[in-house]
């Protein structure tokens, strides 16, 4: 059961990792083209830093399933590190509801703004008139994706308290080797 989840899981967080990589590239070729614009005619693209700001938000709020599923995010262990794997387990448990709590809160609070900013079809003044609010809509998306991973993880170290899994925690195991 818990692989079965674990595969599905893992084609959703791909497909976010996608968009967000799309989202960099996008707004790589938009910024290069503008700095061409400008270098040869001084005056830059309409709406490029506008359209970059909306990609931001892809990228970040798409990216954090993804960092989150392959531990690839800024994480400071040396607390943890300095425990035994069972306490690590237990305090990546505690961390990861810390973190649930957080995100519902972030991702209901974003969903009312979301819906709100539909209901007016909400634009970024600027050079050029572009939409937002599809890139509100997917701030809730990326919160609650980022929390289905986060109760994967608190699932998969239960498993591990019971014996079930290995009892460690990846990214603390390559601080003990450098060590």
């Amino acid at each position: 059961m818990v692989t079965k989840v674990d595969r599905a899981y893992d084609k959703v967080v791909m497909i976010l990792a996608w968009i967000a990589m799309l989202a960099v590239g996008l707004m790589s070729v938009a910024t290069t083209l503008d700095v061409i614009k400008r270098w040869m005619t001084g005056w830059p693209f309409g709406g490029v830093m506008q359209l970059s700001e909306c990609l931001m938000v892809v990228l970040v709020f798409m990216g954090l399933p993804f960092a989150q599923r392959f531990r690839r995010h800024i994480r400071i262990s040396f607390v943890v590190s300095r425990m035994t794997s069972r306490k690590a387990v237990v305090a990546d448990i505690i961390a990861c509801c810390l973190a649930i709590i957080c995100l519902i809160l972030l991702g209901i609070m974003t969903t009312e703004e979301a819906i709100y900013s539909f209901s007016i079809l909400e634009y970024r003044v600027g050079d050029v008139r572009l939409p937002i609010y599809w890139a509100r809509a997917l701030i809730p998306l990326g919160c609650f994706v980022f929390v289905g991973q986060l109760v994967i993880d608190i699932w998969f170290n239960l498993e591990k308290l019971k014996g079930n899994l290995p009892m460690e925690v990846s990214d603390i195991r390559a601080i003990h080797e450098d060590i």
